[in-house]
């Protein structure tokens, strides 16, 4: 396992976990297959209401421990949509930088980010992804259309179908501002999800779905 981004020196001044932040709270990480402990004593100027620790610093410790338990991962990286492209960059300490054009005119164009292996819009193209699940699963007459192609969808399916062994999905709760007005919400994200989950696991793949 990979555990770079866990004792990286350039991440020192990290208020979570960064061990040079005087100011910061000194989170140290261990990590197996199944889970990522955090092990962080809060002290009394860590309070909101007497007795009770502030709520953004629960938040803070939450995001610390999804973070290294996705990156520490060995295997490719792959984040899809973009508010989570930009959370993810931001774990990274980078940027992201979105192609300005998509080879297939019906799939968002992807985007690069330093750490991650491929970043793609999110349901749109896992939607087509799941399609061509659901093809593969029957009869793969649509190989072509994905094994050669280099939009999003395309990408992330042969990753998943050709490459991969051992697979996990995690899917977030929090709401996208952007699908504000629009019928896309947790339910449809984990539908999709849990389709693109039978589909692999037909294919042979051991695969985990995680939400948080």
């Amino acid at each position: 396992m990979d555990k770079s981004l866990l004792n990286n020196n350039e991440y020192s001044w990290c208020f979570a976990c960064g061990k040079d932040n005087p100011s910061g709270l000194h989170m140290r990480f261990e990590i197996d297959d199944d889970k990522c402990t955090a092990y962080f004593t809060p002290r009394r100027e860590h309070q909101s209401y007497p007795g009770r620790m502030h709520g953004g610093l629960v938040a803070v410790l939450l995001d610390e421990v999804t973070g290294n338990y996705l990156f520490a991962k060995e295997g490719k990286h792959i984040v899809c949509g973009g508010t989570t492209s930009k959370i993810a960059a931001e774990y990274l300490h980078t940027n992201v930088q979105t192609e300005y054009t998509s080879p297939d005119p019906d799939i968002p164009p992807i985007s690069h980010i330093q750490g991650v292996d491929l970043a793609t819009e999110g349901i749109i193209t896992l939607d087509r992804v799941l399609a061509y699940s659901k093809d593969y699963v029957k009869d793969n007459r649509s190989f072509e259309n994905w094994y050669y192609k280099k939009d999003g969808a395309s990408l992330v399916a042969r990753i998943l179908f050709e490459d991969a062994t051992d697979i996990n999905l995690f899917v977030g709760h929090a709401a996208n501002p952007a699908h504000d007005g629009l019928p896309i919400n947790f339910n449809v994200k984990m539908q999709i999800l849990k389709q693109l989950s039978n589909n692999l696991q037909k294919m042979g793949k051991r695969v985990k779905l995680l939400d948080f």
